[in-house]
């Protein structure tokens, strides 16, 4: 840990150490690592602190069944407490919008930075996943981890690492994983619990692999509504197989369109192996890591929007 992000971690223990009541919680629709992060940090935090009253604010997700579910938490209770907001890069984006009630707001975080927000920032967008900062940080605070909050960390490392196949992953990503494991930590079990899937799931891939575009090195596929009711699962479900389309030869972008069957909004998961499909998701009104991000437009004719934009400036490149 650089001495800037040590500093940092100093401040965030003391606030920790000072707080009888603490919140952690991440962002809307939460993937693997926000799991990860808020589940992780929290159960340490009690494991650490027994005397002290931590609650997570968090939805139930129904295709990470891996993770609890989260706590119910007052609007009093809220109000009290340190609240530690992971893997998030914007206030907006928080999933618990009750989070600016808290007394004192800590932000931990490996996006670019995008807005700052909180008492107390520590983003760093050289991690791969915020549960390595996480897991840096309780080192650093030399606290004991269980084994199933090191099980936490592991899911969400390996899935905002792709199963440590993304960008920005090496030694010290692999020494992280590596120290968990001497916990007790099985990967094999975690992907079991993970990644196994239904056969309508199995299905679906099977779907995108007959119906995906490619055209200038620009992958993507639409999935409307009546696909997804079609093999029974969520926009959320569809858009985590965006990486399906990653290995196919030559392609630069990669992206999942998927309709809401409730609201009729379009969610966009931009990925690349080299381009900074951040730019392309701030100019649609998303966010996101320079080569992983997203955003949500109103209907198909803006989809068709970004899917020009993108092969105009594939041309163009």
């Amino acid at each position: 840990m650089n001495i800037s992000n040590a500093l940092l971690a100093k401040q965030i223990f003391e606030q920790i150490k000072a707080s009888d009541k603490i919140v952690v919680c991440s962002h809307v629709k939460p993937d693997g690592d926000a799991f990860g992060s808020s589940f992780g940090l929290a159960y340490i935090l009690r494991d650490n602190f027994p005397q002290k009253n931590i609650l997570v604010s968090s939805v139930e997700h129904a295709h990470i069944r891996f993770f609890p579910s989260g706590d119910f938490i007052t609007d009093e209770f809220m109000s009290q407490s340190l609240v530690i907001i992971v893997d998030t890069a914007s206030g907006i984006r928080v999933y618990d919008q009750r989070w600016s009630q808290g007394k004192f707001i800590i932000k931990i975080d490996h996006h670019p930075l995008f807005e700052s927000f909180g008492d107390i920032e520590l983003v760093n967008d050289s991690y791969p996943s915020c549960c390595e900062i996480i897991i840096d940080l309780i080192r650093e605070w030399e606290l004991k981890i269980s084994q199933k909050s090191a099980e936490y960390l592991f899911a969400g490392l390996t899935t905002d690492t792709g199963r440590f196949r993304f960008p920005g992953v090496g030694k010290a990503t692999f020494e992280r994983a590596s120290f968990l494991c001497s916990l007790g930590v099985h990967p094999s079990d975690v992907y079991d619990s993970i990644y196994q899937e239904k056969a309508s799931v199995l299905r679906f891939r099977g779907w995108v692999s007959s119906n995906f575009v490619n055209n200038n090195g620009f992958a993507y596929v639409k999935v409307k509504k009546d696909i997804t009711f079609h093999y029974g699962i969520s926009p959320e479900q569809a858009n985590s197989m965006v990486n399906l389309l990653s290995d196919l030869e030559d392609v630069k972008i990669w992206t999942f369109f998927c309709e809401d069957p409730v609201s009729g909004q379009i969610k966009v998961e931009f990925r690349s192996c080299s381009i900074a499909v951040n730019e392309i998701a701030r100019k649609f009104g998303g966010w996101g890591h320079r080569l992983a991000s997203g955003t949500v437009v109103e209907n198909w004719k803006v989809v068709d929007s970004i899917i020009e934009y993108i092969n105009e400036m594939l041309k163009s490149s």
